[in-house]
C-alpha cells in the first residue's frame, strides 16, 4: 500500500509532468514512461530502456489500454462471483477504503 506521503508524492510528480509536457497531458503511457525514467531506480538502465520503450509505443501497437482490462475484470467479476480471488479483493477493499477517506470532502 502506498502512504499518504508518497500519494502525495506522486500526485505532485504527476502534476509535474502534465504541467511541462504537453503529450504527456494527451498520452496515459508516455505519462506513465515519464514517471518511470524519474521513480525507476530499481532498474537497470537497459531494463529502464526497454520499459520506456515499450510504453511509448502501445498506443502505436495498437494494445487495449490497462483501464479497459480493468473494467473488462472489474465487470465479469461483478457478474460471476466465483471469479474473485478473496485475498485480492480484501487488499481491494482496504485500498478503497482508504482512498474514500482520503478524499471524501
Amino acid at each position: 500500500m502506498m502512504s499518504r506521503q508518497s500519494k502525495r508524492t506522486m500526485r505532485r510528480l504527476v502534476y509535474d509532468i502534465l504541467v511541462a509536457d504537453k503529450t504527456a497531458q494527451k498520452d496515459d503511457m508516455y505519462l506513465l514512461s515519464k514517471v518511470i525514467e524519474i521513480t525507476s531506480s530499481g532498474l537497470t538502465a537497459a531494463e529502464k530502456a526497454i520499459l520506456i520503450q515499450l510504453l511509448r509505443k502501445w498506443n502505436e501497437c495498437q494494445l487495449p489500454s490497462f483501464n479497459t482490462v480493468i473494467r473488462a475484470r472489474r465487470y465479469l467479476q461483478t457478474k460471476h462471483p466465483e471469479i474473485i480471488d478473496n485475498e485480492t479483493e480484501q487488499f481491494r477493499q482496504n485500498e478503497e477504503r482508504e482512498y474514500r477517506e482520503e478524499y471524501k470532502s
